[in-house]
């Protein structure tokens, strides 16, 4: 499975201060959000869930999180991109 910019780009964007920029984690990937147009944030949506949709691992999603340019450890990554999928439906369906 090839790995979209966007996805790479969001990734990119979660460093080991984030949470010291913004403590609530859902706070913290609003922030990532704001710059990404409609048509990015489709592109995101459609990979984040089919990562979710298959049999991918918790260390598998933290490994392919590294491997996109982040320097943040998830604990919990399926629950990290449940929420960033929550917070793009919920823009999409608030615009």
């Amino acid at each position: 499975m090839d790995t979209p910019r966007e996805f790479r780009d969001f990734c990119s964007r979660f460093h080991q201060d984030a949470l010291l920029i913004n403590p609530r984690l859902e706070d913290t990937i609003e922030a990532a959000l704001k710059s990404f147009d409609g048509r990015q944030r489709e592109v995101l949506e459609e990979f984040i869930a089919s990562l979710l949709g298959s049999n991918i691992s918790d260390a598998e999603l933290n490994d392919l999180c590294s491997r996109s340019g982040s320097d943040f450890y998830l604990r919990g990554a399926r629950h990290f991109f449940g929420e960033i999928l929550n917070q793009l439906a919920t823009g999409r369906t608030s615009k």
